[in-house]
């Protein structure tokens, strides 16, 4: 077919951890295992140089002009230079880091520490400087949180406003905390299980999750009320609202301790295409990993999505114009 799917498979050494496209969209940034987070050309998946940390990554995220990046993992966040590559700023919490988020406006960095060793998650925020010599000096926090949750948060978001953090956590609530007070503000359960992912989507519109129960829902921010859900009925580690089509992606899976990656198991770990308006409506799925997925995300364009996986792979598709234009469907792929 001249007008197919192009479809660029990247390599890491282990797992993939997370990955994220910059908000300008000509970047993918991708994380793993062993400590380094890679940089491709979105357009073609060339490699264009890496930042390496002595310690795990699990997560990281990219300021709005992306000449900043944020990781953490194991006990150390770090914040980096994306040009030069050079690390500007560490700080190194007690307890492994599972999420770490950019302010909007990325004056500010918050990350949140796990639920380990006895300790409950606790929430951090920094003052992110323009120049590497003021950043140096923002040793302390400018607020702590203590979540007093006897669970596992696996990940934050910051209010539009920049007033309160989101969390999504393992005992399948969303919660709201003040960001001058450090209170809880609100509680909502919204999954039967762990919330394993979430993200805003384009223009901070709704708040889209994805959960072990199988289901992937989008959340009014403002209300945290359920507007639609889809439900693949499979462990979900992450989802993606197009920006362009009226579409959904979700991946996920059984952990790596649960199934083996055969061929058998493979065709497990698919990236599922739902409508966003019929809740319901399955388009199709994309098969080619032999790990679970652990993210999916579309570029800003929506014109390209990516996956990242246990497999240690990333695979960064372009979809073809006759898909964009509706002329063909997801079946054609």
């Amino acid at each position: 077919m001249a007008d197919s799917m192009v479809t660029y498979t990247l390599k890491h050494d282990k797992p993939v951890t997370d990955m994220k496209f910059n908000q300008d969209g000509d970047l993918l940034f991708s994380s793993d295992k062993s400590g380094q987070i890679s940089v491709w050309w979105a357009h073609n998946g060339e490699h264009i140089g890496m930042y390496t940390s002595p310690k795990t990554i699990t997560t990281f995220d990219v300021n709005e002009s992306s000449t900043k990046l944020v990781s953490g993992g194991g006990e150390l966040v770090r914040v980096w230079d994306v040009e030069s590559g050079e690390c500007i700023m560490q700080w190194v919490p007690q307890v492994h880091v599972r999420s770490v988020k950019f302010s909007n406006g990325s004056d500010q960095v918050a990350f949140v520490t796990d639920h380990a060793m006895g300790t409950r998650p606790e929430i951090s925020i920094y003052n992110i400087k323009d120049h590497p010599a003021d950043q140096k000096r923002e040793q302390r926090p400018v607020q702590r949180i203590d979540s007093k949750l006897d669970c596992k948060v696996f990940n934050l978001l910051w209010s539009h406003d920049n007033e309160n953090i989101f969390t999504c956590n393992a005992d399948g609530t969303l919660r709201v905390f003040n960001v001058e007070s450090g209170h809880e503000t609100n509680c909502i359960q919204i999954h039967n299980d762990e919330i394993r992912f979430m993200r805003y989507t384009k223009y901070n519109a709704a708040i889209i999750t994805a959960s072990k129960d199988g289901t992937c829902h989008l959340i009014d921010p403002k209300t945290l009320e359920i507007v639609k859900t889809y439900s693949p009925n499979k462990p979900l580690n992450s989802a993606a609202l197009s920006p362009l089509m009226n579409h959904v992606i979700m991946g996920g899976g059984e952990s790596s301790e649960v199934v083996t990656t055969t061929a058998r198991s493979s065709s497990e770990f698919k990236v599922f295409f739902y409508n966003s308006v019929m809740e319901d409506e399955a388009l199709g799925f994309i098969t080619g990993h032999i790990g679970p997925i652990h993210v999916v995300d579309f570029s800003p364009n929506g014109k390209q999505f990516a996956s990242g996986s246990e497999d240690g792979f990333v695979r960064l598709h372009i979809l073809p114009e006759a898909y964009l234009n509706k002329t063909e469907d997801l079946a054609h792929y």
